[in-house]
């Protein structure tokens, strides 16, 4: 099947002295129809913990539709592959995401941070659209603020291939 996830990536760890390099690649090709690409530019905001991709018509998330067809991202729909982008310049603007449908919150052990022009690329086929969540967080040394949540809205770029449960 076409359209598959195509994702190189390439680190350098340690220090000079003993500089190590790991590369990989975290590709994903649907399986079947029931398959689809979805892509939505988010407005995440401080004030709550939300579902990345709205279910709700006229909701901040552009209410994203499967990419070529008419349907409806659903709260049941599976994610395989999910690439988050966070795209404000703010350095002490991170965006938080959440897979267990818990808060989204500063001083939460379990969220993923992701920061200022960054780009957070995940394979988690047993979360749902409804345990998707997102909110904005304060970062100061590179870190998530345990005491204060974010002061912006910022927009993140969210790109996946789910399971259409109605399919």
């Amino acid at each position: 099947m076409a359209d598959e996830a195509i994702t190189n990536s390439q680190i350098e760890v340690f220090l000079d002295e003993v500089r190590s390099k790991l590369s990989g690649a975290y590709n994903y090709e649907p399986v079947d129809s029931t398959e689809k690409w979805v892509y939505a530019e988010v407005a995440v905001n401080n004030v709550a913990s939300a579902d990345l991709l709205s279910v709700t018509a006229g909701d901040t998330s552009a209410y994203p539709t499967y990419m070529g067809t008419s349907d409806v991202v659903a709260s049941g729909d599976t994610i395989n592959w999910i690439a988050i982008k966070n795209t404000t310049s703010t350095a002490t603007t991170g965006l938080l995401v959440s897979l267990d449908g818990g808060d989204c919150a500063y001083g939460t052990a379990d969220n993923i941070l992701i920061g200022a022009g960054e780009l957070c690329i995940i394979k988690c086929p047993l979360v749902t659209v409804a345990n998707l969540h997102g909110r904005t967080v304060t970062i100061a040394n590179g870190k998530a603020s345990t005491s204060a949540q974010g002061s912006l809205t910022l927009t993140a770029l969210v790109a996946g291939v789910l399971h259409d449960d109605s399919a």
